[in-house]
């Protein structure tokens, strides 16, 4: 069984800030699979529409999936 974890940071962070890092730690320790999506590529990472859509466009797939955000 597949099992990710995906983690969207917030407005003034990066995808593998020291918080994200430390709970993809936890999350592997327990053998779940990781992704962290970088908003910073978007033209205003603040419109919460542009960062639905960016993460809908990485399709990701899972048995479980689970998201996490943080901000």
């Amino acid at each position: 069984m597949h099992k990710l974890v995906v983690f969207a940071h917030g407005q003034e962070s990066g995808p593998w800030g020291t918080k994200i890092t430390a709970l993809a730690e936890a999350a592997q320790a327990l053998g779940w699979a990781v992704e962290s999506t970088d908003y910073r590529v978007l033209p205003d990472k603040n419109d919460p529409d542009a960062r639905v859509a960016h993460l809908l466009a990485l399709r990701p797939q899972a048995d479980i999936l689970v998201l996490v955000g943080s901000s």
